[in-house]
């Protein structure tokens, strides 16, 4: 798991770290200790996920950090591309395509996770059926 990607998606969302822990009913030590022990409980990872509007898939990526800093370096830089027009042509919508943005970053990592689940089976249901044909030539 890397823990590491918790800061980064906290910085870019101008979240505490405080703030999470109150979301999702742990105290600031009990949470240390979790990553520290590396102990931390699925409820609680989802319960992250959630409060942090991102896919659980991410904190296990290992360039889920890089991934994260670009998702948002994208939003931000679409955000002043939005700002510039607005200033020239009026309202735009720009609360409504960042969160189009944040719905398809998601959509893509929770494809990407069951792609990646699908294999698993894939080779599991593979692996099975060379065990039945070798146990009928038995």
């Amino acid at each position: 798991m890397n823990y590491n990607i918790i800061d980064v998606i906290l910085k870019t969302k101008k979240l505490t770290k405080k703030y999470l822990y109150e979301a999702i009913e742990m105290s600031k030590g009990g949470f240390d200790r979790t990553v520290t022990n590396d102990t931390l409980k699925v409820r609680d990872l989802e319960k992250m996920a959630k409060v942090l509007d991102v896919p659980v898939c991410l904190f296990f990526n290992e360039e889920g950090i890089e991934k994260v800093q670009n998702f948002f370096n994208g939003i931000e830089n679409a955000q002043v591309s939005i700002g510039n027009a607005t200033s020239q042509k009026g309202e735009f919508g720009s609360k409504k395509e960042t969160s189009t943005n944040n719905e398809l970053f998601m959509l893509r990592e929770k494809y990407k996770a069951l792609e990646e689940k699908l294999e698993g089976f894939q080779a599991r249901l593979d692996l099975k059926d060379e065990i039945i044909v070798l146990l009928r030539e038995r």
